[in-house]
């Protein structure tokens, strides 16, 4: 029996966001993000594409959950599927039934997109909380490409700073990794979970965690680590994506 891709003929070179919170069996270590970019006049036929894709994955009894989520801020026509796996053999497709149909799909979203690329995070578990069950509905991602050499150091700031202050602040959907494939290794990804545009108002999450003269100085010693920072907003979109059934169940 063949094997089938998820929404890809070849391999791309996810973020993001990524983009984030798919609980399994295992707390996961690996974030795949596949970023699509969408021709202007395909927008709707993309979305058609990706439901009836879900509709076919489901016939073929896929277990794999993930989803999608679109961009509020930078490039609106860009899409951005995001995958989490416990270990890198999960990364291989999984033999299921219905692969005609499944490629069919594939190749109708792909017809829509102008350009594709895919980033593979590894996920640091020790500055990271647990994923939730189901996705929140809005995710910040905040990317740090920090100064040759100076991984270590910010990786420990974040561990032992970031970590403790947003566990105190309240987050339930915090995310840490660095980029494995498709992209720069000394590029971090910070993933957090939000629901509206409201967290941006008032104290930041660190202020909250830390305190503000603690905060002040965190931010002090990150900006000393760093070459170049990137911050996007994204929407969970529950239409597009593939849930378990427990995820489903829990998002109801």
């Amino acid at each position: 029996m063949k094997s089938f891709p998820l929404f890809a003929l070849t391999a791309f070179a996810v973020i993001c966001l990524t983009a984030p919170a798919i609980a399994q069996s295992q707390q996961p270590t690996i974030h795949q993000i596949r970023y699509y970019h969408i021709r202007p006049d395909r927008m709707a036929d993309f979305q058609d594409a990706v439901k009836d894709f879900n509709v076919a994955l489901k016939k073929a009894n896929g277990q794999h959950p993930y989803t999608i989520w679109s961009p509020l801020s930078g490039d609106t026509r860009e899409f951005v599927r995001s995958d989490f796996y416990s270990k890198w053999s999960d990364l291989n497709s999984a033999p299921v039934n219905q692969e005609a149909e499944l490629v069919r799909a594939t190749a109708r979203i792909l017809s829509c997109t102008d350009d594709s690329r895919t980033v593979i995070v590894r996920i640091d578990p020790a500055a990271s909380l647990p994923l939730p069950e189901t996705p929140p509905p809005m995710i910040y991602i905040d990317w740090n490409q920090v100064q040759a050499g100076k991984g270590p150091d910010f990786h420990r700031l974040l561990r032992e700073d970031a970590l403790p202050a947003m566990k105190k602040a309240g987050v339930k959907a915090y995310l840490v990794g660095q980029t494995t494939f498709g992209d720069t290794a000394q590029r971090f990804e910070i993933v957090i979970g939000i629901n509206d545009w409201s967290y941006f108002d008032g104290l930041t999450l660190l202020e909250k965690g830390m305190g503000r003269d603690a905060a002040m100085q965190f931010f002090t010693k990150r900006a000393a680590l760093l070459a170049k920072r990137e911050q996007q907003i994204y929407r969970y979109r529950p239409e597009l994506s593939y849930l378990s059934a427990s995820q489903q169940a829990a998002q109801r």
